[in-house]
C-alpha cells in the first residue's frame, strides 16, 4: 500500500489485527481512499447519476465523464416518484398511494449513494463525498426554509408562525422527523399550517448519510463482506419496520431505523452487481414498474404503512434499476427528454411544491379547487425551473470545487446555525408559552414598566392568549407565565404552583388571571379553590377565564374549506362537560369574590353553534380542536382587558 512503512504481510503478532485497523481509520478519515480493491466483484459505477455524482452544465460535460456511465433512466425514475408524491398531494382521492413516491426516492438514494462508495476508481475521501453532499442538498433546502419563513411571517398568525419557526429549526437539523413522531400521524395533520412536513424524508436521508459511509468505508478497508452486512441491517431495519408498525405506526413511519432497510435495499442492489440478462430485461422492467403502479393505485395509510405494504414500492423500484442499465424498452422510455428534465429537477421540484400548496390553501380558503390546483402547478412549476437554473447549479457547482472545501463547511455551519437562530426566535416571539426554564426567570413580560401589576397563569390555554395581550395591552403590566403542557395550579400532577407563588410574592400584583383547559383539569375543583385561597391571603383579585367552546377532533383547515366555513356543532358531550364546569368555577368564584370571564358568546351563534371563522377575509378563529388563533384570541382580549381594568380600579379587597 502506498504511503504505509511497512506491509499488511509483515505486521504479526497478536497485536497485527488492533495496529492494521487503527491505521486504517486513520487512514480513512485523514486522505483519499482511491486504493485500487481486489474485490473487483463489489461495485460497478455504471449507474452512478450525475445528480449525486456531479452536477452537469451541459451535454459536453456529461460526454468528457462518460466513463462514469450517466443513466438518464434514473432521473426518468425520479420524475415518476415525484409526480406521484405531488399528485397525491395535490389530491389525494387522484393517487391514493402516491406518497410512496417517497419509499421509491430512498431505494434510488440508496443505490447511488452505495454505488459511489463502491466505486473504486473514482471513489472520494469522506471529506469530499460530504462536501458533495452538501453541495447538492444545502442550498435548496436552505433557500426553500428561508423562503417559507418569510411567507409564514407575512400570511400566518402568530401561533402558526411560532409553530412554523420551531420545524424551521428541526428542519436546518435534519431532524424533523423526530419532531413529528410526537405530533400526529402524516396522513390527518393539516398541511396549510406545515409548510415543511415534507422535509422528514429529507431528514432521514440525512441521518442515513452521517452513518452509511462511515459504516462502508471501514466495512471494505477491513475487507468484510458487504452484502453480507447490508442485508443483516436491511433485515433487522425491515424487522423492525413490521413490529412498530403494529405498536405505533406513526413512529414506524417518520423514524430512520424503520426505514434504514429501503435505502439498503438499494445499497444490495449495488453491491450484489445484478443486472438484466439480454433475454429479461423487458420483463423486469415492466414487472418493477407495475408493481409500483400497483403501490401508487392500492397502497393505503387505512392499513398502517410503512408495514409490509412497503414492500411493494421498495420491490418493484428494485427490479427496475437493475433493468435500466440494459438497454431495455423500460430504460429507453424513462430517458425520454421531457422524464429527464423532470426527474434532474425533481429535487428542486419536491422542495418547493409542498410550501406551495400549503400557502396558496391557507390563503385562498374560498378559491374553487380547480382555481387553486392550476395555481399551485404553475407555480410550483416556475420557482422549480428558475431557482434549479439561476441557484442551484451554480451554487452547487461552486461549493463543490476543492478549493471551495473549507468555505462549503462553512457555510453549512452558518446555514443551520442561522436557520436554528431565526426558527427559535419565532417559536419564542411569537407564542408566549412559560416553559422549563422560561417559567423559572418569571415567564414573560408585557406593558409598560409603571403600569398595574397583573399576573397570567394557567396551560396552554393561558399561552396562547400571551401575545395577543402583549400586543393589544397598553397600560398594564402583565407576567405571562402561563405554559403548554404544564400544570400550574396546587395539587396537580408535576404542578409549577410553587414558583407561581413565588412570582406572587415578588410582584405583588393586584390581578391575577387564570385560564386552563377546565374542562380536563378542573376535577372536583379543590385546586382552584386552594389557589383562590392564595390570592385571598395576599388580597390580590382573581380572574378565571373559562374555556372557548371546543370543536370535533377532526378539525382543520381542510375541513373546514370542504364544508365551506360554516359554523359547527359542537360535539355533544364535550358541550355538556364545557356547562357543567362553567357552573362548579362560577360557584367557586362566587365563594372567593373572583371575576368569571365567559369568553363563548364571542364564538357561539343564535343556534349555539361555533363560529370558526370571521370578519371580511374568512380568517379562521380556531387553530385546532380546542385551541384559538391569534385573532381569535385577540377578540377574546379585546373583551377582557376592560374587565381587567375594573378589578384593578376597584377598592382594596
Amino acid at each position: 500500500m502506498s504511503g504505509a512503512a511497512l506491509t499488511w504481510e509483515e505486521l504479526s503478532g497478536k497485536h497485527a489485527a488492533l495496529v492494521r485497523r487503527t491505521f486504517l481509520f486513520l487512514v480513512t478519515f485523514n486522505r483519499a481512499s482511491a486504493m485500487p480493491s481486489p474485490r473487483k466483484e463489489i461495485a460497478d459505477p455504471a449507474n452512478v447519476s450525475s445528480e449525486v455524482s456531479m452536477p452537469f452544465e451541459n451535454d459536453k460535460q456529461q460526454l468528457r465523464i462518460s466513463k462514469m456511465g450517466y443513466n438518464p433512466s434514473i432521473d426518468g425514475m425520479r420524475a415518476l416518484a415525484v409526480a406521484a408524491v405531488f399528485i397525491f398531494h395535490l389530491k389525494r382521492d387522484w393517487l391514493r398511494g402516491g406518497f410512496t413516491g417517497v419509499d421509491v426516492f430512498f431505494v434510488i438514494s440508496g443505490y447511488l449513494i452505495t454505488s459511489i462508495l463502491t466505486d473504486f476508481d473514482h471513489r472520494p475521501s469522506l471529506l469530499k463525498f460530504y462536501q458533495n453532499r452538501i453541495a447538492r442538498i444545502f442550498p435548496a433546502a436552505v433557500l426553500t426554509i428561508c423562503v417559507t419563513l418569510i411567507l409564514g411571517l407575512l400570511f400566518y398568525d402568530n401561533q402558526n408562525f411560532a409553530y412554523l419557526g420551531t420545524a424551521a429549526m428541526f428542519s436546518a437539523l435534519s431532524l424533523i422527523n423526530m419532531k413529528l413522531i410526537f405530533q400526529s400521524s402524516y396522513f390527518i395533520a393539516s398541511s396549510e399550517v406545515q409548510p415543511l412536513l415534507h422535509y422528514w424524508p429529507l431528514a432521514v436521508e440525512e441521518q442515513f448519510y452521517v452513518i452509511y459511509p462511515i459504516l462502508i468505508t471501514l466495512l471494505i478497508r477491513w475487507r468484510h463482506p458487504l452484502v453480507v452486512w447490508l442485508a443483516i441491517g436491511a433485515a433487522l431495519s425491515f424487522g423492525l419496520n413490521i413490529a412498530l408498525t403494529i405498536f405505533n405506526p406513526v413512529f414506524a413511519f417518520y423514524l430512520f431505523p424503520t426505514r434504514a432497510w429501503e435505502l439498503l435495499a438499494g445499497g444490495l442492489l449495488a453491491t450484489t452487481k445484478f443486472r438484466s440478462t439480454r433475454i429479461i430485461p423487458d420483463v423486469q422492467g415492466w414487472a418493477g414498474l407495475c408493481i409500483i403502479a400497483l403501490g401508487f393505485v392500492f397502497v393505503s395509510e387505512a392499513r398502517s404503512f410503512p408495514g409490509w405494504q412497503a414492500l411493494i414500492p421498495v420491490v418493484g423500484t428494485v427490479l427496475m434499476l437493475s433493468s435500466v442499465s440494459a438497454d431495455s424498452t423500460v430504460a429507453r422510455v424513462f430517458a425520454a427528454p421531457p422524464a429527464v428534465w423532470l426527474g434532474r429537477r425533481s429535487y428542486a421540484f419536491y422542495l418547493w411544491h409542498w410550501p406551495v400548496l400549503s400557502f396558496v390553501d391557507y390563503v385562498g380558503l374560498q378559491t374553487p379547487e380547480l382555481v387553486r390546483a392550476v395555481v399551485k402547478v404553475s407555480i410550483t412549476m416556475c420557482l422549480t425551473a428558475v431557482s434549479y437554473r439561476i441557484y442551484e447549479l451554480p451554487l452547487r457547482k461552486l461549493m463543490r470545487q476543492r478549493t471551495w472545501r473549507t468555505a462549503t463547511y462553512a457555510t453549512f455551519a452558518c446555514g443551520i446555525l442561522l436557520i436554528s437562530a431565526a426558527g427559535y426566535y419565532a417559536r419564542n416571539h411569537y407564542y408566549l408559552s412559560a416553559e422549563g426554564k422560561q417559567l423559572d426567570r418569571g415567564g414573560f413580560l408585557a406593558g409598560p414598566a409603571e403600569g398595574p401589576r397583573v399576573t397570567f397563569l394557567g396551560d396552554s390555554i393561558a399561552a396562547m392568549y400571551g401575545t395577543a395581550l402583549r400586543d393589544e395591552n397598553v397600560s398594564l403590566r402583565v407576567r405571562l407565565l402561563g405554559a403548554a403542557a404544564t400544570n400550574e395550579l396546587p395539587n396537580q400532577v408535576n404542578t409549577r404552583w410553587g414558583l407561581v407563588r413565588q412570582w406572587f410574592d415578588r410582584d405583588k400584583p393586584k390581578v391575577a388571571i387564570i385560564a386552563e383547559a377546565w374542562s380536563s383539569k378542573l376535577g372536583d375543583g379543590r385546586d382552584l379553590d386552594a389557589a383562590l385561597d392564595a390570592l385571598d391571603e395576599r388580597k390580590i383579585h382573581g380572574i378565571i377565564v373559562l374555556q372557548p367552546p371546543t370543536l370535533s377532533d377532526d378539525f382543520n383547515t381542510a375541513l373546514v374549506r370542504r364544508e365551506m366555513i360554516r359554523p359547527r356543532l359542537q360535539p355533544v358531550t364535550a358541550q355538556a362537560r364545557r356547562l357543567d364546569v362553567n357552573r362548579t368555577v362560577a360557584e367557586i368564584a362566587r365563594r372567593h369574590g373572583s371575576t368569571v370571564f365567559d369568553p363563548a358568546p364571542l364564538f357561539l351563534n343564535a343556534r349555539n353553534e361555533v363560529i370558526v371563522a370571521s370578519g371580511p377575509t374568512y380568517r379562521l378563529d380556531y387553530v385546532d380542536s380546542v385551541h384559538l388563533s391569534d385573532r381569535g384570541a385577540r377578540r377574546v382580549i379585546a373583551k377582557l382587558l376592560p374587565v381587567i381594568e375594573r378589578a384593578i380600579a376597584s377598592p382594596e379587597r
